[in-house]
């Protein structure tokens, strides 16, 4: 069986939330936390964003809020979410949304995620589970969802 043939057997809808901030000293912080188990996105262990799966009559904006108050005990909205990347290939969907937030906020320990950081990226760090973003990507990002809201 082929990747392709596989994918197509497998049915998988997951959103993901990348939140983000600034701190005093102008650096880009993301929160990353540590996986309790495997999953179809990465190794037990490995530090990611919250990611958890979509139900079939679920809104992916929807999810993503239940993802992040569910794994990390963080209440965001649907306005304060933007989607920055979606793919679906076989039966696996996956859309991953980013969340610009005032300050670090204190996460807790969820059901599959643990150990939450802010994490600050150097400038050619690429976000694990949000594509290989970079960090000159999510400042892009940032400047264009400022200038949508200002129109």
């Amino acid at each position: 069986m082929d990747f392709r043939s596989f994918l197509e057997t497998l049915s998988y809808r997951g959103t993901g939330v990348l939140l983000w901030t600034e701190d005093k000293e102008g650096n880009i912080r993301v929160l990353l936390s540590r996986r309790r188990m495997p999953s179809l996105l990465g190794d037990a262990f490995s530090v990611a964003i919250p990611t958890g799966d979509r139900g079939t009559e679920e809104r992916k904006e929807d999810a993503a809020v239940r993802v992040v108050h569910d794994e990390l005990g963080l209440n965001i909205g649907k306005d304060e979410i933007n989607e920055f990347y979606s793919a679906t290939a076989g039966g696996v969907s996956i859309t991953v949304f980013a969340c610009h937030v005032k300050s670090m906020l204190k996460a807790k320990d969820g059901r599959g995620y643990t150990d939450s950081m802010w994490y600050v990226l150097p400038e050619d760090c690429i976000v694990p589970d949000a594509d290989n973003l970079t960090i000159a990507e999510l400042k892009a990002f940032r400047c264009t969802q400022q200038n949508q809201k200002v129109s």
